[in-house]
């Protein structure tokens, strides 16, 4: 060994010798091709994890431990380059573990060896890795949490970091457009927020307030902000919720209660009691949020709001489950929740009840997905407590129930007084005997007629309050929706007449379904939004009535005026009791309860109500309502397809008459045939809408002739034929192709498919007819 050591003199050779054994950092020299050490003191042998030195130099090869295989060619290509240099590298030891070193190198070309002093930096290294896994998990929490979560300059208020929520609960599609266009200082409508939010921080750097700001396009959002500023810092964070919705319930609440007192003189201090119990009902509990292990539920992460809320003091929930801690009201919900995890890998909006540590439960709505945590995966889950809401739920159906009461009894009051004045007014408009003079009978005629106004805006009351109240009762029943049509028209033509307003029903002549409904009451519905089109419209202008099948079991009539519109802003105001609105200066007289008392009528029908408007445009209600299933009306074929059942009723009850299943995807094209079958008199036209549903139709039906689009949306027309042709029921069925394809290549396929003709679109209806003549011979046509 001592042929390796500089020339010294014996007493240098000692002091060099014992420097080079007992340092702290791993000495040594390798060859220059391969690595193997020929020169190592015990600190570099025990970095390798050798316990002997010269069992070090015997085995262990540089080349043979490079964690990255090019790591030897690597490091001299570096030392060629740039001599001296400190490197960051890794080896693995004898055992097979990992080791991170940092070496100084020096080679010396001449002798053909490396020399080099290696420091162990393993923990620091690994140290290193721990803190940016951490940090991956507090990203994590920022970004997917449920709630905004944010960082804002004190001075101007613009953001400097957002989360996803925070930027969509704004309107901007990621944070980083928020933070390039966004200020909360500008878009606040308190514009004194900000220095009073500064002036706060002073007294308690926790503020908590609710706020007003405009989002991106312009519409408003209110909020509850929790921030916080950390005393010296120029900047300070926030967690802010959405409390829009809960903002506008309570307002229209508030505005409800007004427009109750303007018009009842009696009963007010139930309602100001009421409006007190709601406005009590405000009250702001953090959410909470926990990093659980996603099988086991040992919790390993808490915040403040979990502690605040549960009770339980740090160390006694951290490395104990869920289950242990007795967090979950139903064990089940939790199974609910990993369930839905593994699924989707995320879940929103799962509610569930939790205790306590006291025992006491509260419920909440669970947003959660899964991260690693640790090398294992883990629940991170943020949990809103929804008490208040429940509460307020509770409060206003009570207060509602309360105020049905009142105004059922209010009417009931009403009439007694009401059936004097409008009997007296009778008699007297009768009395021949002393005959009125014609001022006389002007002025009792105008009571009778403001007397059974008034009847009908209490019977309208009465109508709104039995249906909150469940008292009132639907006689439901199939019902032709043409003729319901008619009658409505008929009953509002004078109306309609006195203002030079023209009515069209569009849905005249039409082959429509009947409905399931009661026929009274949706008269009813028709003639409020006949009445409304007929008494919001200018003079002279028009109404439209449209009728047609949504799907398979709905039927929509609609309600279309050219009127004076409903502002935008007031579209959330429309069925809502009471509420005439501001922009209506028609002088059609009602107290406003007319499209609320429809929405009641048409939901308890299991239908709907619905509505656009464009305010100085005019407008269009419509209600859908279901088709009733008896129905075997053909226009709930030719718009919606028809069902097997519904074709071997057809069929059926026409046993006479050809029966022909023509199968288009295009309404129009149906239409249009539809138009042609009109001077065909001894056959019944049915319609299938995509293939499948064809080939179904014509197993269970047995038409005598098929007519088959080639261009289907699922399935080409031809292999439609061929499924034909090979069920026993359906071989002998004569198809003719109808199709826009005109190669004589594809009219060759269509023959081998067993097609007895082939008309190309657009077809000359002659031509067609005659080749369904072939068909069926004793066809009778008009044409």
């Amino acid at each position: 060994m001592n042929e390796f050591l500089p020339e010294t003199s014996v007493d240098d050779d000692g002091f060099y010798r014992s420097l080079f054994e007992n340092s702290a950092a791993g000495i040594g020299r390798t060859t220059w091709d391969e690595g193997r050490v020929v020169l190592a003191n015990i600190r570099l042998a025990e970095i390798f994890g050798y316990d002997n030195k010269d069992e070090f130099i015997r085995d262990f090869v540089f080349c043979e431990h490079y964690l990255e295989k090019d790591g030897h060619e690597r490091l001299l290509k570096q030392y060629r380059t740039n001599p001296g240099s400190l490197v960051e590298t890794s080896f693995t030891k004898k055992d097979g573990s990992l080791v991170y070193v940092e070496a100084e190198v020096r080679v010396d070309k001449k002798q053909g060896f490396i020399d080099f002093v290696i420091i162990d930096v393993s923990d620091r290294v690994l140290t290193s890795e721990a803190l940016i896994e951490s940090e991956k998990n507090y990203q994590a929490l920022f970004e997917n949490a449920a709630v905004g979560i944010g960082r804002s300059w004190l001075k101007g208020g613009n953001p400097i970091m957002v989360n996803q929520r925070l930027a969509e609960m704004f309107g901007f599609e990621s944070p980083e457009t928020m933070i390039a266009e966004y200020d909360f200082e500008s878009h606040s409508i308190d514009k004194t927020l900000r220095q009073r939010m500064i002036k706060g921080f002073r007294d308690n750097p926790l503020q908590v307030s609710e706020q007003i700001f405009s989002k991106r396009d312009g519409s408003m959002i209110t909020v509850l902000g929790y921030d916080r500023w950390v005393p010296g810092d120029e900047w300070y964070d926030y967690v802010v919720v959405d409390i829009s919705e809960f903002a506008r319930t309570r307002d229209e609440l508030k505005q409800h209660k007004e427009h109750l007192e303007a018009r009842i003189e009696s009963g007010t201090a139930d309602l100001r009691a009421s409006e007190q119990i709601f406005r009590s009902f405000y009250e702001l509990i953090p959410d909470i949020s926990l990093i659980t292990d996603l099988h086991s539920g040992v919790c390993n992460s808490v915040n403040e709001g979990f502690l605040n809320t549960t009770g339980f003091e740090r160390d006694e929930v951290i490395g104990v489950s869920t289950t242990e801690l007795n967090l979950w009201c139903d064990p089940a919900d939790r199974d609910r929740l990993v369930a839905g995890l593994k699924q989707d890998g995320m879940v929103s909006n799962l509610n569930a009840d939790f205790r306590k540590k006291d025992g006491s439960t509260w419920p909440g709505i669970v947003a959660a997905c899964i991260i690693q945590f640790q090398g294992r995966p883990h629940i991170l889950s943020t949990t809103k407590d929804i008490s208040d809401l429940r509460r307020v739920q509770e409060i206003a159906v009570n207060a509602n129930l309360a105020k049905s009461q009142f105004l059922s009894s209010m009417s009931h009051e009403l009439r007694t007084p009401l059936n004097a004045i409008l009997g007296y007014s009778q008699m007297l408009q009768l009395n021949k005997k002393r005959g009125l003079s014609v001022k006389q009978k002007k002025f009792v005629d105008s009571i009778y007629r403001s007397g059974e106004h008034l009847l009908h805006l209490i019977n309208q009351v009465l109508e709104l309050t039995r249906i909150e109240t469940g008292n009132l009762q639907l006689e439901i029943a199939p019902v032709e929706p043409l003729m319901l049509l008619e009658e409505c028209i008929d009953m509002v033509l004078t109306e309609s007449e006195s203002r030079s307003i023209s009515i069209k029903n569009l849905a005249a002549g039409k082959v429509l379904p009947r409905i399931e409904v009661d026929p009274v009451r949706t008269r009813e519905i028709l003639l409020n939004l006949l009445s409304n089109a007929i008494n919001y419209n200018h003079e002279g202008g028009r109404v439209v009535l449209e009728a047609g099948v949504l799907g398979d079991d709905q039927l929509r009539m609609s309600v279309i005026d050219s009127g004076m519109g409903i502002a935008a802003g007031d579209h959330h105001r429309v069925f809502e009791p009471f509420d005439r609105l501001s922009n209506l200066s028609s002088d059609f007289q009602g107290v406003g309860i007319g499209l609320a008392l429809s929405k009641r009528l048409v939901e308890d029908m299991n239908g709907s109500i619905g509505f656009q408007s464009k305010f100085g445009k005019g407008s269009e209600f419509w209600i859908d309502v279901p088709i009733s299933k008896d129905s075997i009306q053909m226009g709930q074929i030719e718009r919606a397809g028809c069902n097997d059942a519904g074709l071997n009723r057809i069929l059926m009850a026409n046993p006479e008459l050809y029966r022909i299943l023509y199968v288009e995807d295009n309404q129009v094209n149906q239409e249009l045939m539809d138009s042609i079958f009109e001077d065909v008199e001894n056959a019944i036209l049915v319609f299938a809408n995509d293939a499948e549903s064809g080939i179904e139709m014509a197993k269970s039906g047995t038409p005598d002739l098929v007519m088959m689009d080639i261009g289907l949306p699922d399935m080409d027309g031809i292999e439609a034929a061929k499924i034909l042709k090979n069920f026993p029921q359906t071989r002998d069925i004569p198809i003719i192709a109808i199709s826009a394809a005109v190669m004589d290549i594809d009219i060759d396929r269509a023959a081998d498919a067993g097609f007895v003709s082939y008309a190309t679109k657009p077809f000359k209806i002659v031509e067609l007819l005659e080749m369904i003549r072939d068909a069926l011979p004793d066809l009778v046509t008009r044409v």
